[in-house]
């Protein structure tokens, strides 16, 4: 079976059509949105599979000790490379966590036939080259009913639940996380803050991967809709922050993150942050990766 190793830059994978396929795919899953930074995935691809891996040697323990916003992440990048299959034309089927006795084994993404690509889809991949967090000031514009409705269904279809309630004081939220109003910005002029709290109902690592894939989408269909959007992750750095999300989203499930969203503010765009080459995130498929957390 042919396989995928990456010499250096810029050296073609020796690899079939379909192995190509997946390699493309992966390669767009570089700029997935990663909480606290690190990109800690690796696709391992071989000629009509790919598999992703944790890479825990990128976890960082201090705000993650469980490896939740690490699981998260690694959903977001299997979203990001199955929207660049379903884009160009190809159905996956994906297996979740398929070995119990390889828990850093999280997904294996099996290429499907080819199927022509949906507007949806291609409107989807479109948003992937624009997709950036904008942590600016928010206009004090509401948020389209209409759009909200496409951000719920697109964390439903991963089995994630949405909640879209107002902050309207910028103090309450700045008490339990870093995201403060920018300087010179009037607390009474402020917008009110829209988030969308997206739960599960466990709160396992399959759920966590599971609202890894929901962000991702949230985080596209608002781009396509040209919503602004910031993940705030460090509403989930302990229990007792996430039990504040459970109360204000009604008790129901197992907050996973909370994305702040609304109509962007005129200014500078944010900096797209580059992420690692495809030659760190892509590992031969006749590597056996170490199945202690080691790293492949």
């Amino acid at each position: 079976m042919a396989s995928i190793q990456f010499v250096d830059r810029g050296t073609a994978p020796q690899v079939g059509p379909r192995g190509r396929i997946l390699a493309n795919a992966a390669a767009t899953a570089l700029a997935a949105p990663t909480l606290l930074g690190g990109q800690p995935w690796r696709w391992r691809i071989s000629e009509g599979s790919a598999q992703l891996r944790a890479d825990r040697r990128r976890l960082v323990t201090a705000p993650d000790p469980d490896g939740r916003l690490l699981m998260i992440s690694c959903g977001a990048a299997l979203n990001y490379a199955r929207t660049a299959l379903a884009a160009g034309g190809f159905r996956s089927q994906v297996r979740y966590l398929p070995d119990p006795v390889d828990p850093d084994l999280l997904a294996e993404v099996r290429l499907g036939d080819a199927a022509p690509a949906s507007p949806a889809a291609l409107r989807l991949f479109r948003a992937v080259a624009i997709r950036r967090t904008d942590r600016r000031p928010l206009a004090d514009t509401p948020i389209p009913p209409a759009a909200l409705h496409l951000l719920r269904a697109a964390a439903d279809a991963y089995g994630v639940h949405t909640r879209f309630p107002y902050l309207r004081s910028p103090v309450r939220l700045a008490a339990h996380t870093h995201h403060r109003p920018a300087r010179g910005v009037p607390h009474a002029k402020y917008p009110a803050i829209r988030v969308a709290v997206l739960f599960a109902d466990a709160d396992t690592p399959r759920d966590w991967l599971a609202a890894g894939e929901a962000l991702s989408a949230v985080l596209l269909t608002a781009t396509a809709d040209g919503l602004a959007t910031a993940p705030m992750s460090d509403l989930l750095k302990t229990p007792e922050t996430r039990e504040l999300l459970r109360d204000l989203t009604g008790g129901v499930g197992h907050p996973a993150m909370v994305v702040r969203i609304g109509q962007p503010a005129t200014g500078t765009p944010p900096v797209h942050s580059p992420g690692r080459s495809p030659t760190g995130a892509l590992v031969p498929a006749t590597h056996v990766p170490d199945p202690t957390g080691g790293g492949s």
